[in-house]
């Protein structure tokens, strides 16, 4: 069977065999992209929409970035702009149907690195970073996304800099401000110390 850490990766997990099982079952077609670390502009909002927009809004309203772990894990942050026409145009691709794609950026970096250019293109190169306990995840995730170029044409076009950059700009230039958060949630029993 599959040994899943969290229900979100359970439920990925859960939806891909979904998919091979009404396509073998009903022949529904269906393309799943398995995307990784998307961020971009209008993604502020809430702090847990991955850590391009966590540490951004947290550096913005003077709290410090937190860091799961050493901070050394690497991921591939994508730019929501490069990703977003492959998604649209997957469904008109017929040597995509009943197929799983990788896509997302090429280049892995640290959550360090990440913090420190988001620090950087937010003009506070030395706000504070809390390291908390580790959590339980992969240490190193990105992925090989040949097969998406070949069928889907997707190109990895924006740096991470890049990507940072237009998003900081943009919040900057629509004002963000700080949202109310989530009082009074019911289930706490044991939840795990990462997610409170």
């Amino acid at each position: 069977g599959l040994d899943f850490h969290s229900p979100y990766g359970c439920s990925k997990g859960c939806a891909d065999q979904y998919f091979r099982d009404y396509f073998r079952i009903y022949g529904l077609k269906t393309v799943v992209l398995r995307q990784s670390c998307i961020y971009g502009y209008r993604q502020f909002g809430v702090e847990d929409q991955g850590w391009v927009a966590w540490f951004a809004i947290a550096a913005m309203f003077g709290k410090e970035l937190t860091i799961f772990g050493d901070g050394n894990q690497t991921r591939a942050f994508s730019y929501v702009k490069d990703v977003s026409p492959i998604i649209a145009k997957s469904i008109e691709v017929k040597d995509a149907y009943n197929q799983i794609f990788n896509i997302g950026a090429d280049k892995p970096y640290t959550v360090n690195y990440l913090a420190d250019i988001i620090r950087k293109m937010m003009g506070i190169p030395n706000h504070p970073i809390q390291y908390l306990r580790e959590r339980k995840e992969v240490k190193h995730a990105y992925s090989n996304h040949d097969k998406a170029k070949n069928i889907l044409g997707y190109e990895d076009k924006t740096s991470l800099k890049e990507g940072i950059k237009k998003m900081v700009d943009w919040a900057e230039k629509i004002k963000i401000k700080e949202g109310d958060r989530f009082e009074n949630i019911e289930i706490i029993e044991n939840l795990p110390d990462v997610w409170k």
